[in-house]
């Protein structure tokens, strides 16, 4: 069982994983072949073993590539339904529909989502921390200004005002300024989604 942060940070993760130039570069050596070992991918790509197996070590964490194992060697493809499920999260956070299959090459489907993988990643990443996620549960259903939020949370005002900004860039909480004091709101809508398709796509 996640918590919720360790769910965003999960999906942060997955997806900073597809945004590296070695791993994009190896999954699409893979696109063209069914399976490639090691060596295989080293000679094609241009980089030592070594680094290769990192990388590799990576994608199958994230659960990017599937490993095929032989009496000699391990053999890598890639998981389309799992990249399927990463494309189609984003496609909807973004409020497009999803799509129901992969009828191009991987890398072309994964290039034409590159900003919203990455916009995703960044946005994610803004709310994985513990101390943004009690933010969060602080904030649903109230419209608090900083000495309110700070009263609740027992934090102090330079820390909080740090995570704040944060959330506030990114989009996760709404700020309006009355008279000295600034109140903040929860961008619920778009926190019940994210957790949603988390539970639909990524768990």
């Amino acid at each position: 069982m996640y918590t919720q942060s360790q769910k965003y940070r999960l999906l942060s993760l997955k997806l900073k994983t597809l945004t590296h130039p070695i791993r994009i570069s190896l999954l699409n050596a893979l696109d063209h072949e069914e399976k490639k070992f090691v060596g295989e991918l080293s000679a094609e790509i241009g980089i030592e073993q070594a680094i290769i197996s990192q990388h590799l070590a990576a994608l199958r964490k994230a659960k990017w590539i599937i490993p095929h194992s032989d009496k000699k060697f391990v053999f890598y493809s890639i998981h389309t339904a799992e990249l399927l499920k990463i494309i189609n999260f984003c496609r909807q956070f973004e409020g497009l529909d999803r799509i129901e299959t992969i009828e191009e090459p991987i890398t072309s489907v994964l290039s034409a989502h590159f900003i919203p993988l990455i916009n995703c990643e960044k946005r994610i990443k803004a709310i994985e921390n513990k101390h943004r996620i009690h933010i969060i549960n602080a904030l649903r259903g109230r419209r608090w200004n900083v000495s309110q939020i700070m009263s609740h949370l027992q934090c102090g005002q330079s820390i909080l005002s740090q995570h704040l900004r944060i959330m506030k860039d990114h989009h996760w909480v709404y700020h309006q300024k009355e008279g000295s004091s600034v109140f903040y709101t929860l961008n619920e809508d778009q926190i019940d989604q994210l957790d949603t398709l988390i539970e639909e796509f990524i768990i």
